[in-house]
Protein backbone atom coordinates (compact mmCIF):
# COMPACT_ATOMS: atom_id res chain seq x y z
CA UNK A 1 0.00 0.00 0.00
CA UNK A 2 1.37 3.41 -0.93
CA UNK A 3 1.84 6.09 1.72
CA UNK A 4 -1.15 8.08 0.39
CA UNK A 5 -3.35 4.96 0.29
CA UNK A 6 -4.11 5.41 -3.42
CA UNK A 7 -2.10 2.45 -4.68
CA UNK A 8 -2.09 -1.21 -3.63
CA UNK A 9 -0.31 -4.23 -5.07
CA UNK A 10 -1.11 -7.73 -3.80
CA UNK A 11 0.89 -10.74 -4.98
CA UNK A 12 -0.41 -14.29 -4.68
CA UNK A 13 1.63 -17.46 -4.10
CA UNK A 14 -0.92 -20.17 -4.88
CA UNK A 15 1.39 -23.19 -4.64
CA UNK A 16 3.46 -22.22 -1.57
CA UNK A 17 6.87 -22.18 -3.27
CA UNK A 18 7.67 -18.64 -2.00
CA UNK A 19 7.22 -17.16 -5.48
CA UNK A 20 4.13 -15.27 -6.52
CA UNK A 21 2.32 -16.44 -9.64
CA UNK A 22 -0.07 -13.50 -9.99
CA UNK A 23 -0.75 -10.01 -8.72
CA UNK A 24 -3.47 -7.40 -8.57
CA UNK A 25 -2.68 -3.70 -8.64
CA UNK A 26 -5.26 -1.08 -7.72
CA UNK A 27 -4.32 2.55 -8.39
CA UNK A 28 -6.56 5.59 -7.90
CA UNK A 29 -5.72 8.99 -9.40
CA UNK A 30 -7.46 12.12 -8.14
CA UNK A 31 -7.63 14.77 -10.86
CA UNK A 32 -7.51 18.56 -10.33
CA UNK A 33 -11.27 18.83 -10.99
CA UNK A 34 -12.04 16.28 -8.26
CA UNK A 35 -12.87 13.43 -10.61
CA UNK A 36 -11.10 10.10 -10.13
CA UNK A 37 -9.69 7.31 -12.26
CA UNK A 38 -9.24 3.90 -10.66
CA UNK A 39 -7.28 1.23 -12.54
CA UNK A 40 -7.38 -2.40 -11.40
CA UNK A 41 -4.98 -4.74 -13.22
CA UNK A 42 -4.62 -8.50 -12.82
CA UNK A 43 -1.30 -9.92 -14.04
CA UNK A 44 0.56 -13.19 -14.30
CA UNK A 45 4.06 -13.25 -12.80
CA UNK A 46 6.97 -15.38 -13.99
CA UNK A 47 10.62 -15.61 -13.09
CA UNK A 48 11.94 -14.64 -9.68
CA UNK A 49 14.32 -16.55 -7.44
CA UNK A 50 12.93 -18.58 -4.56
CA UNK A 51 14.30 -17.37 -1.24
CA UNK A 52 15.08 -13.90 -2.58
CA UNK A 53 13.86 -11.12 -0.28
CA UNK A 54 12.60 -9.15 -3.31
CA UNK A 55 12.18 -11.42 -6.33
CA UNK A 56 12.12 -9.67 -9.69
CA UNK A 57 9.27 -10.90 -11.87
CA UNK A 58 8.24 -10.58 -15.48
CA UNK A 59 4.71 -9.13 -15.41
CA UNK A 60 2.15 -10.09 -18.08
CA UNK A 61 -1.25 -8.39 -17.96
CA UNK A 62 -4.30 -10.69 -17.83
CA UNK A 63 -7.14 -8.18 -17.56
CA UNK A 64 -7.82 -4.60 -16.58
CA UNK A 65 -10.70 -2.42 -15.44
CA UNK A 66 -10.60 1.38 -15.57
CA UNK A 67 -13.26 3.27 -13.63
CA UNK A 68 -13.72 7.01 -14.20
CA UNK A 69 -15.97 8.86 -11.75
CA UNK A 70 -17.05 12.49 -11.99
CA UNK A 71 -16.30 14.84 -9.11
CA UNK A 72 -19.99 15.06 -8.17
CA UNK A 73 -20.37 11.26 -8.24
CA UNK A 74 -23.23 11.42 -10.74
CA UNK A 75 -21.37 9.84 -13.65
CA UNK A 76 -19.24 6.68 -13.76
CA UNK A 77 -17.75 4.89 -16.75
CA UNK A 78 -16.13 1.48 -16.38
CA UNK A 79 -14.07 -0.05 -19.22
CA UNK A 80 -12.87 -3.66 -19.33
CA UNK A 81 -9.94 -5.26 -21.14
CA UNK A 82 -10.83 -8.91 -20.50
CA UNK A 83 -7.81 -10.45 -22.22
CA UNK A 84 -4.87 -8.21 -21.30
CA UNK A 85 -4.48 -7.19 -24.94
CA UNK A 86 -4.64 -3.48 -24.14
CA UNK A 87 -8.01 -3.11 -25.89
CA UNK A 88 -11.14 -2.30 -23.94
CA UNK A 89 -13.85 -4.53 -25.40
CA UNK A 90 -16.70 -3.80 -22.97
CA UNK A 91 -17.82 -0.76 -21.03
CA UNK A 92 -20.60 0.45 -18.77
CA UNK A 93 -21.91 3.96 -18.31
CA UNK A 94 -23.87 4.96 -15.20
CA UNK A 95 -25.37 8.47 -15.19
CA UNK A 96 -27.61 9.93 -12.50
CA UNK A 97 -29.73 13.00 -13.21
CA UNK A 98 -31.25 15.02 -10.37
CA UNK A 99 -34.59 16.11 -11.83
CA UNK A 100 -36.13 19.54 -11.14
CA UNK A 101 -39.14 17.95 -9.39
CA UNK A 102 -36.87 16.35 -6.76
CA UNK A 103 -36.84 12.87 -8.28
CA UNK A 104 -33.68 11.25 -9.63
CA UNK A 105 -33.08 9.07 -12.69
CA UNK A 106 -30.15 6.67 -12.90
CA UNK A 107 -29.39 5.14 -16.31
CA UNK A 108 -27.00 2.21 -16.64
CA UNK A 109 -25.94 1.25 -20.18
CA UNK A 110 -23.76 -1.77 -21.04
CA UNK A 111 -21.81 -1.97 -24.31
CA UNK A 112 -19.74 -4.57 -26.11
CA UNK A 113 -17.53 -2.65 -28.50
CA UNK A 114 -19.68 0.27 -29.62
CA UNK A 115 -22.92 -1.76 -29.58
CA UNK A 116 -25.44 -1.21 -26.80
CA UNK A 117 -26.25 -4.61 -25.24
CA UNK A 118 -28.60 -3.56 -22.44
CA UNK A 119 -29.86 -0.55 -20.54
CA UNK A 120 -31.68 0.00 -17.26
CA UNK A 121 -33.28 3.23 -16.08
CA UNK A 122 -34.41 3.72 -12.47
CA UNK A 123 -36.42 6.77 -11.46
CA UNK A 124 -36.93 7.34 -7.74
CA UNK A 125 -39.78 9.66 -6.82
CA UNK A 126 -39.03 12.78 -4.78
CA UNK A 127 -41.27 11.53 -1.96
CA UNK A 128 -39.39 8.23 -1.70
CA UNK A 129 -42.63 6.31 -2.18
CA UNK A 130 -42.42 5.50 -5.90
CA UNK A 131 -39.83 3.90 -8.12
CA UNK A 132 -40.02 3.05 -11.81
CA UNK A 133 -37.50 0.68 -13.35
CA UNK A 134 -37.29 0.21 -17.12
CA UNK A 135 -35.16 -2.34 -18.97
CA UNK A 136 -33.94 -2.56 -22.54
CA UNK A 137 -32.78 -6.17 -22.27
CA UNK A 138 -31.70 -6.51 -25.90
CA UNK A 139 -29.97 -3.20 -26.59
CA UNK A 140 -32.56 -2.33 -29.23
CA UNK A 141 -32.91 1.21 -27.88
CA UNK A 142 -36.45 0.73 -26.51
CA UNK A 143 -37.57 -0.44 -23.08
CA UNK A 144 -39.15 -3.89 -23.24
CA UNK A 145 -39.87 -4.34 -19.51
CA UNK A 146 -41.15 -1.92 -16.88
CA UNK A 147 -41.74 -2.28 -13.13
CA UNK A 148 -43.51 0.38 -11.09
CA UNK A 149 -43.23 0.19 -7.30
CA UNK A 150 -45.68 2.29 -5.27
CA UNK A 151 -45.71 2.55 -1.48
CA UNK A 152 -48.62 3.94 0.49
CA UNK A 153 -48.37 4.82 4.17
CA UNK A 154 -51.58 3.67 5.81
CA UNK A 155 -53.42 5.55 8.58
CA UNK A 156 -52.03 3.16 11.22
CA UNK A 157 -48.45 3.79 10.09
CA UNK A 158 -48.06 0.49 8.24
CA UNK A 159 -47.04 0.49 4.60
CA UNK A 160 -48.52 -1.19 1.55
CA UNK A 161 -46.33 -1.77 -1.49
CA UNK A 162 -47.77 -2.44 -4.91
CA UNK A 163 -45.66 -3.64 -7.82
CA UNK A 164 -46.88 -3.59 -11.41
CA UNK A 165 -44.75 -5.37 -14.03
CA UNK A 166 -45.40 -4.79 -17.70
CA UNK A 167 -43.94 -4.94 -21.15
CA UNK A 168 -42.59 -1.75 -22.66
CA UNK A 169 -45.94 -1.45 -24.51
CA UNK A 170 -47.84 -1.57 -21.19
CA UNK A 171 -49.21 -5.13 -21.18
CA UNK A 172 -49.12 -6.54 -17.64
CA UNK A 173 -47.35 -9.80 -16.96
Amino acid sequence: VSADGLSTTVQYDANGNSLAESQTTDVTMIHADGSTTRTITDSTLSGGTAGSANPVYTVTGKDKAVIDKSADGLSTTTQWDLTGSGTFTEHESVVTVLNSNGSSTKTTSFYVGAALKSRMEVTDGADGLTKTTKWDTTGAGTFDQVAVYTNVVNADGSMTETTANSTGAGALF
